[in-house]
């Protein structure tokens, strides 16, 4: 799951990479870490033109239409083995946010650009009813996409976030505790230390393997730093449990805990995800027994088949 310690005035990039040592062992303790560990690695700066887009898109494959966002501070790329997998199957376009993975950053706030984006995208190229699938920040953009929109989303996959990154510690803290939490993350993120050693230290809490560390880190090094600390902020301070009634798409949850097993056991984290995501009405939650965030990359094969097992009765032409 998307959770760190706590670490009220300690430095957010020692704290998360001290994590099991300065966490509680009980769920209490727990609360969005990967956010500060996202935006730890972002060093650079870029200026932000009106004319950038919300998101960049490249488009693959053939059939029904599949849109996959990719997170904070993520191209497209991590998809890939998503996309070589579907892409007999859907016509798959892959979403870079603005400011992330080398997209241009864009002035003001990120979100409701995307929002207004996405809708306008599906529109002009008579995209009907797609599913779609977001990870991280991606996640919580599809999750407000299909609650604004539910006749235009045909399936959700939300792949390691949840409706409310600001009350995963506490559930019934109040709006203006989680605006609190989201500043103090936005400033954090930009005034955070960006050595190699750290960066690679953090970049180890979200995948496995070198080759993948080393993934993770090429895309944050090509992300803009303020235009992170600003999304993370956003992030932070969206709580779309309220709207979940509203969406009619079955979903797909998908999560990551192994990462945690120091501070959370696996039914704390399962019992967060399964509160944050009860105002569903038709929603199939999955833990990853292997991965850490990046799930696409640590268990490749559990996702997919996850996945296939979904959408396989939701295809057109399938029987029910």
């Amino acid at each position: 799951m998307w959770i760190a310690a706590i670490i009220g005035g300690k430095n957010i990039g020692i704290a998360c990479y001290t994590f099991g040592m300065v966490a509680q062992a009980n769920m209490e303790a727990v609360v969005i870490c990967r956010l500060a560990a996202l935006a730890l690695f972002l060093p650079y700066l870029a200026v932000a033109g009106p004319e950038s887009a919300a998101f960049v898109a490249n488009v693959s494959g053939q059939g029904p239409p599949m849109i996959l966002i990719a997170g904070l501070g993520a191209s497209g790329a991590v998809w890939d083995g998503t996309v070589k997998h579907f892409a007999g199957r859907y016509e798959c376009h892959v979403l870079t946010l603005a400011g992330s993975g080398g997209a241009p950053p864009i002035k003001g706030a990120l979100l409701p650009r995307v929002d207004a984006a996405l809708a306008a995208y599906l529109g002009e190229r008579h995209l009907e009813r797609p599913v779609l699938v977001g990870h991280n920040l991606g996640g919580t953009i599809a999750l407000g996409f299909a609650e604004r929109h539910p006749g235009m989303v045909g399936a959700l996959v939300i792949i390691d976030t949840l409706p409310a990154l600001g009350a995963a510690e506490d559930n019934d803290i109040p709006a203006a505790g989680i605006e609190r939490q989201a500043a103090r993350s936005r400033d954090e993120a930009l005034n955070a230390p960006h050595d190699p050693k750290t960066r690679r230290e953090v970049a180890a809490t979200l995948a496995t393997r070198p080759v993948d560390i080393d993934r993770v880190l090429a895309m944050d090094k090509a992300s803009d730093r303020r235009a992170i600390a600003e999304a993370t902020y956003e992030m932070m301070k969206a709580d779309l449990r309220p709207g979940l009634p509203a969406i009619v798409a079955p979903t797909l949850v998908l999560g990551s805990w192994v990462a945690y097993r120091d501070v959370a056991s696996r039914r704390d984290v399962e019992d967060t995800f399964r509160l944050q995501f009860s105002g569903l009405r038709d929603v199939t939650l999955a833990l990853s027994e292997s991965a850490r965030h990046y799930i696409m990359y640590d268990d490749p094969g559990w996702m997919l088949g996850q996945m296939d097992r979904f959408l396989k009765p939701r295809q057109p032409g399938a029987r029910q």
